[in-house]
């Protein structure tokens, strides 16, 4: 049995994973974000990392002196709350506002939302489907990514390429589910654990 503090497959060691851009390079990206006047949807189902990329770009345009803020809508919050609207309010005009779960938001609260925020350099949001905002990326997974995710996290311990075939089929692609899996399967006796 492996001690919450030491399993790799712990929240605060998957929180330090960086984003990894299937198919396009970090570069290609943030060239395409400037292009896009710092406007665009980042796109896919659930586990494909699309909230790790959004605070990676919100993170880069602090790093670049450029001015963001940062909103995670909750599930089924159709609507902007009144203290969302009142920061959207604070935000200077050159600043690029980063919106998690854009798809939570009904027409007439993305209306607002896009009313709210055409004064503002940029606006950036995750969603499950695409529309509202063209496509900036859509987030892919794949059975090599995650190996390559277990593999650092467990400084190169083999897990055996079926389990993990197993697991990325199980979970449909879904990456952060395949690890929560793993960090279960860690977490007990491996002569009792069953399949993850």
């Amino acid at each position: 049995m492996v001690l919450p503090r030491n399993n790799p497959f712990a929240a605060e060691r998957l929180d330090a994973l960086e984003f990894r851009p299937q198919g396009v390079s970090w570069e290609e990206l943030v060239a395409r974000f400037r292009q896009w006047n710092y406007r665009g949807l980042i796109v896919g189902p659930e586990g494909r990392g699309k909230t790790k990329l959004l605070r990676r770009l919100y993170d880069w345009c602090r790093e670049q002196g450029q001015p963001a803020g940062a909103l995670r809508l909750a599930f089924a919050q159709r609507r902007i709350t009144k203290q969302q609207r009142a920061f959207v309010a604070d935000l200077p005009d050159d600043a690029v506002l980063f919106v998690d779960s854009l798809e939570q938001l009904d027409w007439i609260g993305w209306w607002r939302l896009r009313g709210m925020t055409r004064r503002l350099q940029g606006l950036v949001a995750t969603s499950h489907w695409r529309g509202r905002l063209p496509v900036l990326l859509e987030c892919r997974t794949s059975l090599s990514l995650l190996e390559e995710l277990v593999a650092e996290l467990t400084g190169g311990d083999n897990h055996s390429q079926d389990m993990l075939s197993q697991l990325f089929d199980k979970h449909r692609g879904d990456v952060r589910r395949c690890l929560r899996a793993l960090y279960d399967w860690k977490s007990v006796d491996k002569e009792t654990a069953g399949n993850c």
